[in-house]
C-alpha cells in the first residue's frame, strides 16, 4: 500500500507540467513544536499536549494560483503520514509575502491504519528571491482509524499551534 502511494504521487509529479505552466515549484521542511487536540462527539473534552513533528513539503502551483502539495511527515516514533493536498497560492501584491492554502485527505501509514483529512493556511515570507520561511497553521480532522482489525471512527479534531519552516523555490 505504501509504495503504491508512493508511486503514484511520483507519476502525478511527473505528469502535471506537461498539461499546465508551472510557475512555482516549491520544497519546504516544517518542524511543528505542540498542538491542541480537541475530541468530539465521544466525550468533548479538551486535551493540550507538546509534540514535535517534521515535515517535508513539495508543492506545485500552476499559472500563479492552484496546485497540489504532497507532504510527508514523523513523529520521530512510529508514526509516518502522507498527505495530498489540492493547493491555492495567493500572492500578496507589493510585498514579499505569499499565502499558501491547502486541503485533502492524509493516510497514516505507520503504526495503525488511519486517515484524515487536513485543512492548512501558510505565510510564506521570502528572503531571497528562491528561499523563504514558511509559518503555517491549520486544522486536522481524523476520520477513521483502524486498531486490531476493527475500524474506529470516533471524530477527533487537532488545531496545531503554527509550524515554522524554511523554504526554496526552483
Amino acid at each position: 500500500m505504501k509504495k503504491a502511494l508512493i508511486v503514484l504521487a511520483l507519476l502525478l509529479c511527473a505528469a502535471v507540467p506537461a498539461f499546465s505552466s508551472v510557475t512555482d515549484t516549491m520544497l519546504n521542511v516544517t518542524l511543528t513544536g505542540s498542538s491542541s487536540e480537541l475530541q468530539l462527539f465521544r466525550n468533548s473534552e479538551f486535551d493540550a499536549k507538546f509534540d514535535i513533528e517534521a515535515s517535508a513539503d513539495f508543492a506545485m502551483i500552476f499559472d500563479n494560483g492552484p496546485g497540489f502539495d504532497i507532504s510527508i511527515t514523523t513523529d520521530f516514533q512510529s508514526n509516518i503520514v502522507l498527505g495530498a493536498f489540492y493547493a491555492h497560492k495567493i500572492d500578496v501584491r507589493n510585498s514579499n509575502l505569499d499565502i499558501l492554502l491547502s486541503a485533502g485527505p492524509t493516510f497514516n501509514l505507520g503504526g495503525n491504519f488511519a486517515m484524515g483529512i487536513d485543512a492548512m493556511c501558510d505565510l510564506l515570507i521570502d528572503l531571497t528571491s528562491s528561499v523563504y520561511v514558511d509559518l503555517g497553521v491549520g486544522l486536522q480532522m481524523s476520520v477513521f482509524e483502524v486498531v486490531n482489525d476493527k475500524i474506529n471512527t470516533e471524530f477527533n479534531m487537532t488545531m496545531p499551534l503554527p509550524s515554522v519552516g524554511i523554504g526554496v523555490r526552483f
